[in-house]
């Protein structure tokens, strides 16, 4: 009996037995399955007394407009933006990296 079968018979002829029962009768094992969990957050973005604080550069772009805020720049090349992100995977981390011009 293939699986398509056994899960429709499963889902149409069973519906009451627990998920173990109906996971033994499609052979998954539950060990297969398994939630992941965030774990503590590291510190980041900790504040020292020992390092230089610039100014926000984009001050001289802000227009405003109505009730919000918009960035204006006049030419391009001028201002870019990049951010970096990491994504967890079932083996691990991957990185995301993304830079725009605005």
């Amino acid at each position: 009996m293939d699986v398509l079968s056994k899960k429709s018979l499963v889902r149409s002829k069973l519906p009451k037995l627990p998920k173990a029962s109906q996971c033994a009768l499609l052979s998954i094992h539950r060990s297969l399955v398994y939630a992941v969990y965030p774990g503590k957050k590291p510190l980041t973005s900790c504040k020292h007394d020992q390092h230089k604080v610039y100014s926000y550069f984009l001050d001289q772009y802000w227009v405003n407009a109505g009730k919000t805020k918009r960035i204006d720049v006049p030419k391009p090349n001028q201002v870019w933006s990049g951010d970096i992100t990491y994504i967890r995977t079932s083996s691990g981390f991957i990185y995301l990296s993304a830079i725009i011009e605005l």
